[in-house]
């Protein structure tokens, strides 16, 4: 199990937090990270079926 989670730290922020040149707001590191675990685990389908868009225009 070790293996897995060091692994998933590796693929998950490391690799796109590491990308040369790129600065990040702290207002979407978070956002950004948590959708890289919902489809690293396969739960992209269900998360998008829980997401409710709203039908207003702004």
């Amino acid at each position: 199990m070790l293996d897995l989670r060091r692994y998933a730290h590796r693929y998950i922020p490391q690799e796109r937090l590491k990308i040369p040149g790129a600065t990040w707001h702290p207002d979407t590191i978070n956002p950004m990270l948590a959708k890289r675990v919902i489809r690293a685990n396969n739960w992209w389908n269900d998360f998008w079926q829980t997401v409710s868009f709203s039908s207003k225009t702004c």
